[in-house]
């Protein structure tokens, strides 16, 4: 929600100016920080999920058991976490050219993905399968959402920096992978010695999150992740670039969606820092 806040309003002044590299730009950015920041998250869910489950849900009348079942769920639906945010994204580029047409096909095509998957779910699975079946159907609908916005988002505006999109969530998955392997190692140790109630997992949870926030960063640091160090240099304050950030080749403009964690206004591009720009 913080992303598409502070990504609307860029992107609805550069569709004003019919600026379409500036809202093409913006939207690789909003969807390489989505990667960066979810597919993290969706690793953690999907490991600890079941702990997740018993921590919130197992007081008062509902089980230990039962809550761990709400955290199945939330384990084997998580992997729709990141395609939900980038359909949340495209959407937003055709509200800010003002077509609010395409946004409704694009639901509706995912509404009767979901219808179509769910009426499958009760024939395909067990009964005490079928809610979980339910929230991977609601999962799946958001793919189907993410692949018709980018097939209308390429009709407009043709090319749409996909392949760096593509990169950074690749290099993001394989980070997560390690970073789940390392969490679930811990949370299989602590379950061990504590067993699988309240307590267990709540530490497991806990240990297991450390671990694997603390596998990825060690491994994204060593391989010199370009997404990490864009972040880095953006949490160390306004205007600040990274340390190994190199300085801007001459030539041609670079591809769309190349775009770091903070960018210069149109308006405010190719001014010199000259004694005639000096405040007064």
């Amino acid at each position: 929600v913080s992303l598409l806040t502070a990504l609307m309003p860029r992107m609805s002044r550069a569709a004003a100016r019919g600026d379409h590299v500036g809202v093409v730009s913006d939207l690789t950015l909003g969807s390489r920080l989505t990667a960066l920041t979810l597919i993290p998250v969706t690793a953690a869910f999907t490991v600890l999920g079941p702990a997740i489950g018993i921590v919130i849900y197992a007081h008062g009348a509902t089980t230990a058991d039962e809550a761990r079942q709400v955290g199945v769920v939330l384990g084997a639906s998580a992997f729709g976490l990141v395609p939900f945010a980038l359909t949340m994204l495209q959407l937003r580029v055709f509200y800010a050219v003002k077509d609010a047409r395409t946004p409704t096909l694009i639901n509706i095509g995912m509404v009767l993905a979901k219808i179509v998957i769910s009426a499958m779910v009760p024939t395909l699975l067990p009964d005490r399968h079928v809610v979980l079946g339910l929230a991977v159907a609601t999962s799946l609908s958001y793919i189907v959402g993410v692949v018709l916005g980018e097939v209308l988002l390429r009709r407009r505006f043709g090319e749409l920096g996909t392949r760096l999109v593509i990169q950074t969530t690749t290099r993001l998955l394989v980070l997560s992978v390690i970073g789940g392997v390392a969490a679930w190692a811990v949370q299989a140790l602590v379950l061990s010695r504590l067993g699988q109630g309240l307590a267990g997992s709540g530490v497991s949870v806990l240990l297991g999150s450390v671990a694997g926030l603390l596998a990825l960063a060690a491994v994204a640091s060593r391989w010199h992740v370009e997404e990490f160090r864009e972040l880095t240099a953006a949490l160390r304050g306004r205007g600040a670039q990274p340390s190994t950030a190199r300085p801007p080749a001459r030539g041609p403009a670079r591809p769309v969606g190349r775009v770091p964690l903070r960018t210069v206004p149109v308006e405010h591009r190719g001014r010199s820092s000259g004694g005639r720009h000096r405040a007064r």
